[in-house]
């Protein structure tokens, strides 16, 4: 009986907040071109560097063009997102 009248209560709340997640797919594709999902992470790595290796028991981290050709465009389109979200809100004014 508490449960319904509480979510209506915060669902009026969440239309108010901007928030937005990113989540990693891993994707294999086999020999025939299909894709295979693997995985889905709630919490990928934006990171964008290597191992290189090991140098006098040192790790080097070696920017991947890898990551930067996919996940800088990434993180860029999902805050351009958001700040489109964001502008068209101030626009419309307060509920």
């Amino acid at each position: 009986d508490t449960v319904a009248p509480t979510l209506a209560q915060q669902a009026g709340k969440l239309e108010e907040t901007a928030c937005f997640q990113i989540l990693g797919f891993d994707v294999m594709v086999d020999a025939d071109g299909k894709p295979w999902l693997l995985e889905v992470n709630s919490n990928p790595s934006l990171r964008v560097d290597d191992d290189g290796g090991e140098r006098e028991g040192l790790v080097d981290l070696v920017p991947s063009h890898l990551d930067r050709e996919v996940k800088g465009p990434m993180l860029a389109e999902a805050l351009r997102v958001v700040e489109a979200e964001n502008l068209a809100g101030r626009r419309a004014g307060p509920a």
